[in-house]
């Protein structure tokens, strides 16, 4: 292990425990989970997605992208492609979570462009909002640093009905250094075995499965990235 990941891995530590003194997260009754790409959902959710179907109060899960960029600068897979394959992994992945296809929704923004002018996109993400009605809604941390989730956290705050509550999840927030975090905001889900052991099936869902290069379809994750969101406790931050 190099000095950077060892720094990494204390920090993801620090944070973990960080996370145990904040509060259990409350959810509503109707809960729309917002993903970037493909696996964002599992990675930042997966427990919380398996508890509320055990609950009998199935979240909804909007997918922005088909995540067709993951092998760009890799191989000639054409993201078409690739984007159908990370869709049948979606179904996969929620199948081990116990959601039902109808539950899922997909929407055609660019992979790397969701902040970008796509009014036809949007109007399909409004319409669905309005359909569902959700009382809560859950965004990618402002502190994920990809464009595609600040871009996705930003949309979910603007179309938000005005009652919902909001919160934001972490992904990426683990892996990366955030030196300001707003602990007074945050609550935490702590996975009983049987959630833990269905979020994991479905990271492996999404991380085994590979393109004709040899390569994950997700692309190739940092080790420590997978490790940190595979812990029994998922971070999120209300913002409203």
């Amino acid at each position: 292990m190099n000095i950077k990941t060892f720094i990494r891995s204390l920090f993801i530590l620090r944070r973990r425990h960080r996370a145990y003194r904040g509060k259990p997260i409350m959810t509503n009754n109707s809960t729309l989970i917002l993903a970037p790409h493909p696996d964002d959902e599992v990675f930042g959710c997966g427990g919380l997605i398996a508890r509320l179907v055990a609950e009998g109060r199935a979240p909804y899960v909007v997918v922005m992208t088909g995540g067709g960029g993951s092998h760009r600068s890799c191989c000639d897979v054409a993201e078409k492609e690739i984007a159908t394959a990370r869709r049948r992994l979606t179904r996969k992945a929620m199948a081990e979570l116990g959601l039902r296809p109808e539950n899922i929704y997909e929407l055609d923004y660019p992979d790397g462009d969701i902040g970008g002018e796509h009014p036809k996109q949007e109007e399909r993400l409004r319409k669905i909002i309005d359909k569902i009605k959700p009382d809560t809604i859950l965004v990618p941390h402002h502190g994920e640093g990809w464009p595609d989730h600040l871009a996705a956290r930003g949309l979910g705050v603007k179309l938000a009905p005005k009652d919902a509550v909001v919160y934001e999840y972490s992904v990426w927030m683990w892996y990366y250094r955030q030196r300001s975090l707003d602990w007074a905001s945050a609550s935490y889900l702590r996975m009983t075995p049987q959630e833990h052991s269905q979020k994991l099936a479905a990271i492996q869902a999404y991380t085994s499965a590979c393109a004709p290069c040899g390569k994950p379809w997700v692309g190739v994750l940092p080790k420590l990235f997978v490790k940190a969101n595979s812990a029994d406790v998922e971070l999120f931050f209300r913002l409203k």
